[in-house]
């Protein structure tokens, strides 16, 4: 008995040293300021109106349910005030539940404490994951959810328990009312509980379950609907779908193949001290291993010989010029201003190293894992979530942070696929050698984000507060005129920047290179640790 207790109160130290280092990372980042970030402006809108005028609006560019989010961030806010800053610390709050509740989830499924542990650090300060906490995006709130439920669902298929069912089935609607691809957790639920031998009792749950989850979503829509509120982004990834399918041709396969190439090595990069921590803990054979990578080599160098880039990612978080959302007068300007210009040799390298590991745990494992996977309900259920949420962003478009809910059910399934219940394992050295720098990266580049929008927050208030410039004559970049002017998804812009939301551009910033028309009106220096830079953010004027 006093093992068992020693056993949980070290269990419980682990998940509270993790989360306290997580904590004092964010604390070194800072992540105060009052500003928007990425698509936030949006939701923040929302959490406004309701918060401080009783007024319910989802703004057209809301493209998700939204509605816990709302409620979510409208508690902290009525609590505390509303405040860019509130909205942040919300996030922050449900990335912490998070971390915990993916631990704890872990829990369930090895008795490798140390392996637990790893996976545990290695989303904590994932960057998708550590970036996304840090706003008011609405990833993060909807993956608690999200995780919650999973931990319920698998705990119910281990103790077969029916009020551990209800909590699974209640955590997912919460989700489901976040974003819509929550529902594929349900329908994955349902689908492999199907025909199965279960108490009559435990399947009208799950049919009542899934039931409620999917009506929770069609009445959303159809209140939305009577109301003539329905947001214009509301439809849009379902509508493209449709047209993408009802009109296949072979651009669209080509484009559909270019998101599962990006998906696919984004994934592995990002999970690469995962899949060496695994790699420690089997028999490797080098010449198979070595020829996998070579073969990847010579594929990925081909694919980059036909692209205008081999950077990995695709996406909003992970970028060329850094980390986080850079938004300044054009996008193009971000990658020939701020991009780190890593040579195409390195990153093929690092591509072609990151897919042969997994592949090559794969092809060990496959026999294996057949046999798993026909007597494991639980491989089953991640299997059939996993393979239901692709479609919903990989035959649209692959934005990297859409990868994040794949990777949280990855490093489970991969966990039940590789036989990792020792206590006793290999170090794996490597493995937390490239999670120790992927975590450093990630809080040095998070850091200068925020540096960049605080000093960005400061120079846009110099016009507006002390110059009095009113923000429709200033292109501040997406988010600062997406907050300030948006008013519909369609208007009169004179710069022909309708989608960015700018009227005029008579001032605009730039960062460290002028641009042609006009001239430097002001400059604000600030420091870049990613590479150890000094930048100039700079306030620019049009010529007249």
């Amino acid at each position: 008995m006093n093992l068992n207790l020693n056993i949980r109160v070290q269990k419980k130290h682990g998940i509270f040293y993790i989360l306290t280092l997580w904590i004092l990372s964010l604390l070194f980042v800072n992540i105060s300021g009052e500003f928007t970030l990425i698509d936030d402006w949006a939701y923040s809108k929302s959490v406004r109106d309701l918060s401080e005028f009783g007024i319910l609006k989802i703004y057209d560019r809301i493209a998700i349910t939204f509605v816990s989010n709302l409620l979510w961030g409208s508690l902290f806010t009525k609590v505390f005030g509303f405040s860019f800053f509130v909205l942040r610390l919300s996030t922050v709050i449900a990335g912490g539940v998070l971390i915990y509740t993916f631990y704890r989830w872990l829990g369930l499924l090895t008795e490798n404490r140390k392996l637990q542990l790893f996976c545990t650090l290695l989303l904590a300060f994932n960057p998708l994951f550590y970036v996304l906490s840090t706003t008011f995006m609405t990833d993060i709130f909807f993956l608690m959810n999200a995780c919650i439920s999973l931990y319920f669902f698998t705990s119910y298929m281990k103790y077969e328990r029916l009020k551990l069912l209800f909590w699974a089935f209640f955590f997912t609607i919460i989700s489901v009312l976040s974003r819509q691809v929550g529902i594929v957790i349900p329908l994955a639920f349902f689908l492999v509980s199907f025909g199965k031998n279960i108490p009559l009792k435990h399947r009208m749950y799950t049919y009542l379950g899934t039931l409620s989850a999917m009506c929770c979503l069609l009445f959303y829509y159809l209140l939305l609907h009577a109301n003539n509120s329905t947001p214009s982004h509301y439809t849009l990834h379902s509508n493209e779908l449709i047209h993408q399918l009802s009109g296949i041709n072979k651009q669209i396969i080509f484009r559909w193949l270019f998101y599962f190439y990006t998906s696919v090595v984004s994934i592995s990069v990002l999970l690469l001290p995962f899949g060496l921590y695994l790699l420690s803990q089997i028999k490797v054979h080098s010449k198979t291993i070595i020829l996998m990578f070579l073969s990847f080599l010579l594929v990925i160098g081909l694919i980059g010989l036909l692209r205008d880039t081999t950077f990995p990612f695709n996406g909003q978080i992970i970028n060329e010029y850094g980390i986080g959302g850079y938004f300044f007068h054009s996008p193009q300007s971000r990658v020939d201003q701020l991009s780190f210009e890593f040579p195409d040799w390195l990153n093929t390298l690092f591509i072609s190293f990151s897919l042969s590991v997994f592949s090559y745990l794969i092809f060990t494992q496959l026999h294996a894992a057949r046999d798993t996977f026909k007597n494991s309900r639980l491989i089953q259920f991640l299997t059939m979530a996993s393979i239901l949420y692709y479609p919903c962003f990989g035959l649209v478009f692959v934005f990297d942070r859409y990868l994040l809910f794949h990777i949280i059910m990855i490093i489970p399934l991969l966990i039940l696929i590789v036989n990792t219940s020792s206590v006793k394992v290999k170090k794996s050295f490597f493995g937390l050698g490239v999670l120790l720098i992927f975590s450093a990266l990630t809080v040095i580049g998070t850091r200068d984000y925020f540096e960049y929008n605080r000093i960005k927050t400061e120079a846009l208030n110099d016009l507006t507060l002390k110059q009095n410039i009113s923000p429709k004559y200033i292109d501040g970049g997406m988010e600062f005129n997406a907050w300030n002017s948006y008013k519909g998804d369609f208007f009169k812009s004179n710069v022909g920047k309708e989608w960015w939301c700018v009227y005029e551009d008579k001032y605009l910033i730039s960062i460290d290179k002028e641009v042609k028309g006009f001239t430097i009106y002001k400059e604000y220096p600030y420091s870049c640790w990613l590479g150890f830079k000094k930048r100039k953010l700079l306030v620019l004027e049009k010529n007249y």
